[in-house]
């Protein structure tokens, strides 16, 4: 860095900097004095000369540099670059604005050439104290925030003197170092970061907004004066909510100088709204209000359509044709890449991280993020595709650092680096009434109420960071979309790639049956009166009457099977990458909104609480073509396809006595060794009865506690590479195994009682043959409410490990167990 003092200004400029401020004085007698002017010239070194010309009044303020770069050779003449500059805050900007880019790290200050101190705050810096021709001292705050005069005065010395200081926390710590600068005179801070490559800041925008932005009046009687104190970016969108009708949001602001702080966090805040949203907060707003309207009016957004069932397949688990179709599927799913919808946190289920952070279950204690991971690690080897599957992962403002500190802790569970993404969502402002009054918190006056914009921006977040197009140049074809608390997600993908291949469909949702009512959406085809159709979800709430208006007066109700005619959606797709990508770049991902208030009353004024825009994923098909091959799969096996932890102890307890799946971490966990177990059955072992059991109140099937890790059942075929002589197995009822290895193999087994484990790493052979368990095992024990840790408490038992056999090796080897029938 080089300073260089000249014309009554003080500038602190990088060496690569090729500009300085020159001014110009007359004296008593008109004639314009050369004194105070200077030009100075710039080597790459930092080295500043200054030398002396001519002036006149028309020139003043005028800008003159040289400069030389480092790698210039010697005889080369350096440039000359000359700007007109009319004032001194223009002087700054161009300061800050340097030729061919945005240096954030300039660090500028003007001392002052009259009586006026020169009160000048320049973003990206954190402060300057400067001092005026009378030896008074004024301060200003910058680094981003409104124009603020902190004031107070003090004795300085003749010839200041730099003084750095870093960037002060709160208004007491600035006015330390204001006291501090005493017989210094002058102090510029440094900046919090030497720039930002990814976002440089905009410096254009950064001069007084009442040169840039003109105000009614009527919007400056609201404001108080604090218009005068934002930046043109802050005052564009400000003005921009006044205009549309949103003068609550600054109606309670003091006149400035107060408060400056609450202030400026409610500016970014705005900013940050308006820059997420596609189109910004105004485009929200419009939204939002014809949305609303169509609300109250109770308008049917599925008039004139009439529904029925479209084209899909229905399968058992582990049938002959879902193995077929399964069988189809490995090849595609070497050729696809997955997104996990992860931005839920775990607090209604009484736990305290994010949700794929949880146990699957609690013999291993995997987490969901690891099961995922390794079934897509386990997909890669049995594909034998030659790409590193990757996995793309949404993530919120609750969950995003919590999941990269997740990965890092556990070295992406053995995915490699850059093999996984995270994708931030950000929120969107909540509304307070039918007229689309974004809501303040009760709280806080100075902060808007936000909520997630729903998982259907996981399109627009595709689009935007670049992975549709990437992942197609690198010759993928598929995208698989799951959720975040699902473990038999991947029990059925395999399937569900194999049917869209086959069926050549662009999106495939994977469906279970679905009970009349149920709080589930359902896929249906929708038959304009025009002719054209689309296969979308219909939420539960709409359907009822869509049925009633069109083609079953009695609304939603079961056919012969006692489920619906309509598959329900579980929000597990698979979609063609090359039909997505092209409806990414004619959309832009943006997916249609809806809004879903709670009325306080039927006159549908007032609302229960604030309410927002929302998106789905599942609503993509709305961006295809009539034409377009949309379809379904359903897995009759609910428990193997469809076994989410959603709901907490109190919801569970309700929808097990109303006979509904409890969505729990019990009901889960038990369904998960229940998939296990069956796929053993199917493919010949002998499994003991399930044991009848309640905990937390919720009657459950508990199988015996059989955890495959993904490497050892991620399909059908990659079960039985592993269990060569499956009609000699038998696993009596509460018995527990865990087998977690790519090169182990299992024979005759007879785990007769207690609990068998076999883990081994990377290049180790396990091979057990003719062998006998028994011990004393493990037991599920039941908790009282209240009992145990988190994890524990919201299932209602724990695991009580008395004894067991262990087989784990992480030496490369072959290791034969010893005959034990």
């Amino acid at each position: 860095m080089a300073i260089v003092e000249c014309g009554g200004a003080l500038s602190l400029l990088p060496s690569t900097t090729f500009s300085f401020p020159m001014a110009s004085s007359r004296d008593e007698t008109g004639t314009t004095s050369d004194t105070n002017t200077h030009v100075g010239t710039c080597t790459g070194s930092g080295r500043w000369s200054a030398g002396r010309r001519p002036c006149t009044a028309d020139t003043a303020f005028h800008v003159h540099a040289h400069l030389s770069s480092v790698r210039a050779a010697s005889n080369q003449t350096p440039t000359v670059h000359v700007v007109r500059i009319s004032s001194v805050r223009a002087m700054s900007q161009h300061l800050l604005g340097v030729q061919d880019g945005h240096v954030p790290s300039i660090h500028a200050m003007f001392r002052c050439t009259n009586s006026t101190p020169l009160i000048h705050a320049i973003p990206c810096v954190s402060y300057a104290i400067v001092r005026s021709q009378d030896d008074e001292c004024t301060c200003s705050l910058s680094g981003g925030h409104p124009w603020k005069r902190l004031g107070g005065s003090m004795s300085t010395a003749r010839n200041p003197s730099l003084v750095e200081f870093p960037r002060p926390k709160t208004t007491e710590e600035f006015r330390s170092h204001f006291v501090q600068v005493k017989e210094k005179g002058c102090a510029v801070a440094k900046p919090d970061v030497q720039g930002d490559t990814k976002h440089p800041r905009q410096y254009d925008t950064m001069k007084r907004t009442r040169d840039t932005v003109r105000w009614y009046e009527e919007e400056k009687k609201v404001l108080r004066g604090n218009e005068e104190y934002m930046d043109e970016r802050e005052a564009e969108v400000v003005q921009m909510l006044l205009r549309e009708g949103q003068e609550h949001v600054f109606e309670h602001w003091p006149e400035p100088g107060r408060e400056e702080r609450q202030k400026k966090k409610l500016l970014e805040q705005i900013v940050k709204l308006d820059d997420s949203y596609a189109g910004g907060l105004k485009k929200y707003l419009q939204n939002a209000r014809r949305l609303l309207e169509e609300s109250r009016m109770g308008i049917n957004p599925f008039d004139e359509y009439t529904p029925s069932v479209p084209d899909g397949v229905t399968l058992g688990f582990g049938d002959m044709e879902f193995i077929d179709y399964e069988c189809e599927g490995i090849e595609a799913a070497g050729q696809s890449a997955f997104v996990l919808v992860a931005g839920g946190l775990g607090e209604r289920l009484g736990y305290s991280g994010i949700k794929v952070a949880l146990p699957v279950e609690l013999a291993t204690r995997k987490c969901f993020l690891q099961y995922y991971v390794e079934y897509i690690l386990a997909l890669q080897v049995e594909s034998g595709t030659q790409h590193k599957l990757p996995l793309a992962i949404m993530t919120s403002g609750d969950t995003h650092e919590k999941t990269k500190e997740l990965l890092e802790k556990h070295d992406n569970f053995g995915m490699e680096e850059g093999q996984i993404v995270l994708m931030k969502q950000e929120k969107v402002a909540c509304l307070a009434d039918n007229d689309a009054h974004v809501a303040l918190c009760e709280d806080d006056k100075y902060q808007i109420q936000t909520k997630p914009h729903g998982h259907g921006d996981v399109h627009a977040l595709l689009y935007s960071e670049g992975l549709a197009e990437k992942w197609k140049s690198q010759g993928l074809k598929w995208v698989c979309f799951f959720q975040d608390t699902n473990i038999q997600a991947f029990r059925t993908l395999p399937c569900a790639l194999g049917v869209a291949k086959l069926k050549e469909y662009e999106v495939n949702s994977v469906c279970v049956p679905r009970r009349p009512k149920e709080a589930m959406g359902a896929i249906t085809l929708l038959t304009h009166k025009d002719g054209s159709k689309m296969t979308l979800n219909v939420e539960y709430n709409q359907l009822d009457s869509l049925l009633r208006a069109t083609i079953q007066p009695e609304g939603d109700v079961a056919d012969s099977t006692g489920y619906s005619p309509l598959p329900g959606n579980i929000n597990q797709l698979v979609f063609s990458l090359g039909s997505y990508l092209k409806t990414l770049q004619r959309t832009r991902g943006i997916i249609g909104e809806f809004v879903n208030p709670k009325y306080k009353d039927e006159r549908k004024i007032e609302f229960k609480k604030s309410t927002r825009l929302e998106c789905m994923m599942q609503d993509y098909p709305r961006a295809l073509d009539s034409d377009a091959s949309v379809g379904f799969m359903v897995i009759k096996d609910v428990w193997a396809a469809c076994s989410p932890v959603k709901n907490s102890v109190d919801v569970a307890q309700a929808k097990a006595k109303a006979g509904e799946p409890t969505h729990s971490a019990t009901a889960s966990e038990m369904d998960f060794y229940r998939t296990n177990c069956y796929m053993l059955q199917v493919i010949g072992a002998s499994i003991g009865d399930p044991v009848k059991c309640v905990f937390n109140g919720i009657p459950v099937d508990m199988y015996p506690h059989v955890c495959l890790a993904p490497n050892v059942c991620c399909t059908f075929r990659t079960l039985k590479n592993h269990f060569g002589d499956p009609l000699e197995m038998e696993i009596a009822s509460n018995s527990t195994l865990i087998v977690d290895g790519s090169h182990i193999a299992v024979y005759r087994l007879k785990l007769l009682s207690g609990t068998l484990i076999l883990k081994g790493a990377k290049d180790v052979m396990i091979t057990l043959d003719r062998f006998t368990v028994r011990n004393k095992g493990w037991t599920w024990k039941a908790l009282a409410p209240g009992e145990g840790s988190e994890e524990e408490a919201m299932r209602g038992f724990t695991v009580e490990r008395t004894e067991e056999e262990i087989y784990q090796y992480e030496k490369p080897g072959q290791y034969p167990l010893p005959d034990r029938f």
